[in-house]
């Protein structure tokens, strides 16, 4: 909520944790996004997608509040909750 007003905010703290993973972070700049998201993970010898039908915007939160100035930038495990009484619907997808 409010984290990221700008997209040079996100842009920055997604750069900042390129070096803490092994993988690379680009940001594509959309003027409207679709409604569904969709997540890949790519490695030279694996892949996987996560296509989760309105999730983020609609029933999956973390359980406390966090915001990106007290986030660690690195891998971090947090709890999430689902807050919505209907069934939430994810499509994965492995390529190997």
């Amino acid at each position: 909520i409010n984290n990221y007003k700008e997209l040079d905010d996100y842009a920055y703290d997604l750069k900042a944790m390129e070096s803490s993973f092994d993988f690379k972070v680009n940001v594509i700049e959309e003027a409207r996004l679709p409604h569904y998201r969709y997540f890949q993970f790519k490695s030279e010898d694996f892949s996987f997608s996560i296509r989760i039908d309105g999730g983020i915007a609609h029933g999956i939160k973390p359980v406390q509040r966090l915001t990106s100035e007290d986030m660690k930038l690195e891998n971090e495990i947090f709890e999430i909750r689902k807050d919505v009484n209907y069934d939430l619907i994810y499509n994965i997808s492995i390529d190997q």
